[in-house]
């Protein structure tokens, strides 16, 4: 079953390419999103998971702050009153 949200869905992550649970769980349940990783590591997740639709941060070392808050930026640049951010260490929703 596929899903697609009111609002962009984003996940930042950070060293997370051999175990990337939340953008897999997205992927297997069909959630459009984009995974936010820093340049150094944009070949590690590009390798890990070519279906993702990567987000690179404008540099590395942002902390997680300064990446949810240019995340934020993008998402108003782009049009979006709200917009979601998920932690990258999900591995599932149920209900």
């Amino acid at each position: 079953m596929s899903y697609v949200p009111r609002y962009p869905v984003f996940v930042p992550s950070k060293g997370r390419w051999e175990r990337p649970l939340t953008a897999r769980c997205f992927l297997d349940d069909g959630v459009p999103f984009r995974l936010v990783v820093e340049p150094s590591e944009e070949e590690q997740y590009r390798a890990a998971l070519p279906d993702a639709n990567l987000l690179v941060a404008p540099r590395d070392n942002m902390r997680l702050l300064g990446v949810r808050n240019w995340i934020r930026d993008v998402a108003i640049e782009e049009g979006f009153d709200r917009h979601w951010q998920f932690d990258d260490n999900i591995e599932g929703v149920w209900r």
